[in-house]
């Protein structure tokens, strides 16, 4: 099957699909002033557009965008404020990264309705050129603020962060992601170099907090939830860096149903959520706010199947 009739028989089959239970909610705006913002999230789904086939495997008939597809639809009719979002390493695992270069992948986030991705190690596999040339696909916004850029192009996709509002309540969004070195070799990143972690990401706080006046910060990460040996992690990221309230993860294929709580800079806690790998789950945190107050975090995952 070639990718465009892929594309078209799995955006079929999810509206044809029965809506699994889990993802009902009430409203998310109130008469008091509250709010709510749901964020639906993935990571590590290695060029997994399809489930995984029917043969005895362990996560035999689960993922695949179609039924995640069916998710997301739901979520988004049961709520007002809802974001998709990607936390990297979207190539490379089947022939659909070999055979399309990352553009299919891409094309099938679109047609899902993704708002944000940051970048990971793999997808620097066909180099730049391929991977600026899947971007020409992707109808949403990069984020990357330990990435510095020479490209131009990839200087005009990739932000360091972005600032979603909801009425009133301000949401600030930025991404980082793990060194290239021992990962991705150099002629693969040729106009991408990375900086350090911690100090991009104190940056990018102090400019969402203090400049764009938001009213919280999420880190969306391709770093794993521990150190390696050449960046560090989320958990380190949560205790190093005040200001970020809730860090969504990927790299480690870590599975946290539920978001991690870490004792931050400054008081309070930053919560910390990762969904496996292949789109296997899909996250959900619900950030609720009492007026412009941050109030509440509260996590899930849901199987894909």
């Amino acid at each position: 099957m070639d990718r465009r009739a892929f594309l078209a028989s799995g955006a079929a089959l999810a509206a044809a699909t029965c809506l699994p239970r889990g993802l009902a909610a009430g409203p998310s705006a109130a008469a008091d002033g509250s709010t709510r913002v749901v964020l639906l999230h993935t990571n590590d789904t290695h060029s997994r557009l399809d489930p995984f086939p029917m043969d005895g495997g362990r996560f035999e008939g689960l993922g695949g965008v179609a039924r995640r597809k069916t998710l997301v639809d739901r979520a988004r009719k049961a709520e007002p404020n809802v974001l998709l979002i990607d936390c990297g390493d979207v190539f490379q695992g089947t022939p659909y990264f070999n055979f399309f270069g990352g553009v299919a992948e891409y094309e099938a986030m679109s047609r899902l309705g993704y708002d944000l991705a940051t970048l990971g190690n793999h997808d620097f596999d066909g180099g730049t050129a391929t991977l600026k040339k899947a971007m020409e696909h992707a109808k949403f916004q990069f984020v990357c603020a330990n990435h510095a850029y020479t490209d131009p192009e990839l200087a005009a996709r990739v932000k360091p962060w972005v600032v979603h509002s909801f009425g009133d309540v301000r949401v600030g969004f930025f991404g980082l992601s793990v060194a290239f070195e021992g990962l991705v070799a150099p002629n693969l990143h040729t106009g991408a170099e990375y900086r350090d972690v911690l100090e991009s990401a104190r940056e990018a706080v102090k400019a969402l907090r203090e400049r764009e006046g938001v009213h919280a910060v999420v880190a969306i990460t391709h770093l794993g939830v521990d150190d390696d040996a050449h960046s560090p992690g989320d958990v380190t990221l949560a205790k190093s860096v005040g200001g970020i309230d809730l860090i969504l993860g990927g790299h480690s294929h870590s599975w946290l149903k539920k978001p991690k709580a870490v004792e931050r800079p400054g008081g309070g806690v930053t919560q910390i959520q990762q969904v496996g790998f292949a789109g296997i789950w899909l996250g959900r945190v619900v950030l609720a706010f009492e007026g412009t107050r941050l109030a509440a975090i509260e996590g899930d995952a849901l199987p894909v199947a």
